[in-house]
């Protein structure tokens, strides 16, 4: 690759894509990685505080009344979170504020608790990993979702201890039935009250000792954290997700063994890792190119970055994700979203087809055409080579090559 190529690249594994006059600004790629982690240090966060008093009283009101706020809150949040993805200067925060809200999947009926989730996660993204699980498990959304709540001393609910092994740090099979249940017994205790706040309710905590992992102590639940990321099939697992996500969708063993290395090294902080792996010479490999299929909302919002689309309604933006089988907020399950060809089949590969032509002429969203021809445009949307027949295409057929080019199979990868 040279290097608008590693720029073009890089713009799809950090971000959603660059718009035009975005790219053709950049000619060098530290230029363009400086930038990254220089606007990544701004967070804006989603939705508006509530205050104690503010949420006591949303907690006494009529429920079909608070049930339609929540909605409101809900789709305010999406939309809210759905335009600051289409802002350049946001790339690097909310692509990787995007992975963690899969890694960390959640779906709960309380809007208000979903959005200080996410906040949670944007605050902490690109910081360190275990600051971040740590402040991910305590929130109320988590230890609802995996019924933390029910989890006291003498009656112990192994499912939130499962999950934080299973699915936030070491992968299946790392650990035994005996250490999921010694951990949810440290875990005990870690509750939220009504206001979404983290509360430790010492008297329904177990303090006796306990087994875990092959340490023995009075353990609670930040010390199981603390044994669990002294584990290295930690950094592996967190390493093998952000090689699926940034890197590829075919694994690599020794790259993904380069990230985990990185992450130990790095104390587990994410930032440096991720700028060393945008740097790393593998990374720009002719075969991690188009080697991810896009998740709808990676498809949607990279549609927007370069073919300039803006979205002024709540309603429909939202339709279109669910169309396309992604709503922000709403995974499927505490595993996430089954990514790469588990997004395309014959129906989702046709609506993805259509999509562009269909957000302009049904009015979905404002079209702005962009002044290139089709040679420049090819060039900059695509990571896998545009048969040479399909150049042609738009002045064949009197239609914009922006819109024709994106409704191409080639412009699901990158």
């Amino acid at each position: 690759m040279n290097e608008k190529e590693k720029i073009k690249h890089l713009s799809w594994r950090a971000g959603f894509g660059l718009s035009y006059q975005q790219w053709h600004s950049y000619t060098k790629l530290n230029d363009y990685i400086h930038d990254l982690f220089e606007h990544a240090k701004n967070v804006e966060l989603l939705g508006e505080e509530v205050s104690n008093e503010e949420m006591q009283s949303m907690m006494q009101e009529d429920k079909k009344d608070l049930q339609m706020e929540m909605r409101k809150m809900e789709k305010d949040a999406n939309f809210q979170w759905f335009q600051q993805m289409q802002k350049d200067e946001n790339a690097l925060r909310e692509k990787v504020t995007f992975f963690w809200h899969d890694y960390f999947a959640c779906r709960i009926n309380n809007s208000y608790w979903s959005i200080k989730l996410n906040n949670t996660i944007r605050e902490n993204a690109l910081g360190n990993f275990k600051i971040l699980l740590t402040e991910v498990s305590k929130t109320s959304a988590m230890l609802r979702f995996l019924n933390n709540q029910q989890n006291k001393k003498n009656a112990p609910n192994e499912n939130f201890a499962r999950e934080v092994m299973e699915l936030f740090t070491m992968g299946r099979d790392k650990y035994s039935e005996e250490d999921i249940k010694e951990a949810a017994r440290a875990f005990t205790g870690w509750r939220s009250n009504r206001l979404g706040e983290f509360v430790f309710h010492e008297k329904r905590h177990d303090t006796g000792l306990k087994t875990f992992l092959g340490q023995t102590g009075n353990w609670n639940g930040d010390d199981i954290i603390d044994i669990i990321l002294e584990q290295p099939q930690t950094a592996h697992f967190v390493a093998s997700k952000i090689h699926q996500h940034f890197v590829s969708e075919t694994d690599d063993e020794k790259q993904i063994q380069w990230i985990a290395d990185k992450l130990i090294e790095n104390n587990y902080e994410i930032s440096p890792t991720l700028r060393a792996l945008f740097t790393v010479s593998w990374f720009y490999d002719s075969k991690n190119e188009g080697s991810i299929i896009k998740s709808p909302i990676l498809l949607l919002v990279g549609m927007s970055r370069q073919g300039q689309f803006e979205f002024n309604d709540t309603k429909k933006c939202i339709r279109v994700q669910q169309s396309l089988g992604q709503i922000l907020f709403k995974p499927p399950n505490v595993a996430g979203w089954n990514e790469g060809r588990a997004w395309i089949d014959s129906s989702t590969l046709l609506f993805r087809l259509n999509l562009p032509m269909a957000l302009e002429k049904r009015k979905i969203a404002t079209y702005k055409p962009t002044n290139a021809t089709p040679f420049e445009l090819a060039d900059f949307l695509f990571q896998v080579p545009l048969p040479k027949a399909n150049y042609q295409l738009p002045t064949k057929f009197g239609i914009d090559p922006m819109l024709s080019f994106m409704s191409t199979p080639e412009y699901q990868i990158c």
